[in-house]
């Protein structure tokens, strides 16, 4: 499964990758790249911590069951924790910024939205992840942010989200784990939208200052078909131009329960 994107992106055998991945889409779905990490982790010997910002665990579960991850048997191991913010960000719920635990499902839920001061509270949500990494703190976690511009389209402020974000991307490094989120890059990569979203910019910079690889997936520019789905990207932001490694570009064709990738211009359908 993924076994094009696990070679994009030098993962081998039953290695886990570590650090902070920032996964970012501009006029496509994105949404293929955060599950592939979730069952790179889930398949192979890791645990994860999914902060759900766009999506309900029902449908999470049907999606993952495609690819033959069953997520419901994964809570009750234990190897997947679902802290679900969706819910409260959708219905808009305010006064509570406590930690509820589902004991049937062993999923936490958080409300993020304080009606004391008008603003997001994002530290129960840290907190939380926290309280899920540092239980096991021998087992190996990817903290999987689902979609962090759903923060911002909900009403959380930019720099509300990007301290989730840095706590995170902390916890994990001081202990050998991994991070990933999914952002939607459009207002700012694409250059023929004339969008001024300075939230969105602070954002999307500031993730791409931190992480240790950066994927991109974008429209063609000569528009859909049928046999390739988009261009993708992966870039090694490392700071120190001597051990930079060079960007690589293939396009993709997202499958039923796969993704395959290939190089630009070896389909007749760009020719």
């Amino acid at each position: 499964m993924f076994t094009d994107l696990k070679w994009l992106l030098e993962i081998s055998g039953g290695d886990l990758p570590s650090g902070f991945a920032l996964l970012s889409d501009d006029g496509v779905d994105g949404q293929f790249l955060m599950y592939f990490y979730l069952t790179l982790f889930l398949d192979g010997p890791g645990h994860v911590c999914l902060v759900a910002t766009s999506s309900t665990f029902a449908h999470l579960a049907a999606v993952a069951q495609k690819l033959g991850v069953d997520l419901t048997s994964r809570v009750k191991q234990g190897r997947l924790v679902v802290i679900d913010c969706y819910s409260h960000l959708l219905d808009g719920v305010l006064g509570c910024t406590g930690v509820r635990r589902d004991q049937a499902t062993h999923i936490h839920t958080t409300v993020v939205l304080d009606n004391t001061t008008g603003k997001a509270a994002l530290k129960p949500v840290y907190d939380a992840v926290k309280e899920v990494v540092t239980a096991k703190p021998t087992e190996k976690w990817c903290i999987l942010v689902e979609n962090s511009s759903q923060l911002l389209n909900s009403g959380v402020s930019a720099d509300a989200t990007l301290n989730l974000l840095q706590y995170c991307r902390i916890l994990a490094e001081k202990s050998g784990h991994f991070l990933a989120t999914l952002v939607h890059a459009e207002s700012v990569l694409n250059e023929e939208l004339d969008v001024e979203d300075e939230d969105a910019r602070l954002l999307f910079n500031s993730l791409l200052h931190w992480c240790h690889v950066h994927v991109n997936v974008s429209a063609l520019r000569s528009g859909l078909h049928q046999h390739i789905h988009g261009h993708l990207r992966v870039d090694w932001p490392v700071r120190n131009a001597c051990a930079r490694k060079p960007s690589l570009e293939r396009h993709f064709k997202v499958l039923d329960r796969t993704v395959t990738v290939f190089a630009k211009g070896t389909s007749s359908a760009v020719l």
